[in-house]
């Protein structure tokens, strides 16, 4: 009989410790000094304002930096500034201040209409079908192109009429039909998904 020969290794005990940063410098915009402000009086709701040669310590200046307006003197007005992840506000000279016009903000879950193919690219006789054949379909928008669940509802030769939505949201497009295919089938069920 030969004797196993057992090595045991002993591990020290593992202790959490929250993870240690380090700190990371604010370096402050250069501000107006408070005596000589003059009066201010609030600005609401605030305005955006860009703010040219802002000064900011350590790393000099910066030709334009966009704020928010919130108060203003004669001499100078009261920004904020989202600067290194952390609001800032600063007293900057007027003169340094110009209006700035926000972008509208787009309505992420707003499509908006659909390319649809023009008749001369469509290729030969439209055809309606008589109950709408549920696929997937690629469609494109202004800005994104989506693959969506949506019925056809006619053909042509080199292209397909598919609608998409429900109730008064249903649009409709013409696409290719290279860009539409059959459902998946659906994995609980076993039919197809529309």
């Amino acid at each position: 009989m030969s004797a196993a020969v057992v090595i045991i290794i002993v591990m020290t005990e593992h202790k959490w410790a929250p993870p240690e940063h380090q700190d990371v410098p604010i370096y402050a915009a250069e501000s107006v000094p408070l005596e000589s402000i003059g009066y201010p009086e609030p600005i609401d709701p605030p305005q955006p304002v860009s703010v040219h040669g802002l000064r900011f310590e350590h790393i000099d200046v910066l030709s334009t930096v966009k704020a928010f307006a919130v108060a203003r003197s004669d001499v100078a007005v009261y920004v904020e500034i989202a600067w290194q992840g952390r609001m800032q506000r600063a007293w900057v000279p007027c003169d340094t201040v110009t209006t700035r016009k926000l972008a509208p903000r787009r309505d992420r879950w707003t499509l908006g209409p659909a390319y649809s193919l023009p008749e001369t690219a469509r290729g030969g006789v439209e055809v309606d079908l008589p109950e709408p054949d549920p696929v997937l379909a690629w469609l494109q928008f202004s800005d994104r192109i989506l693959e969506v669940e949506a019925r056809v509802i006619a053909y042509t030769q080199r292209a397909v009429l598919i609608e998409w939505g429900f109730g008064q949201a249903t649009d409709c497009a013409w696409i290719l039909r290279d860009a539409v295919r059959p459902p998946e089938p659906s994995v609980a069920t076993g039919t197809m998904s529309t």
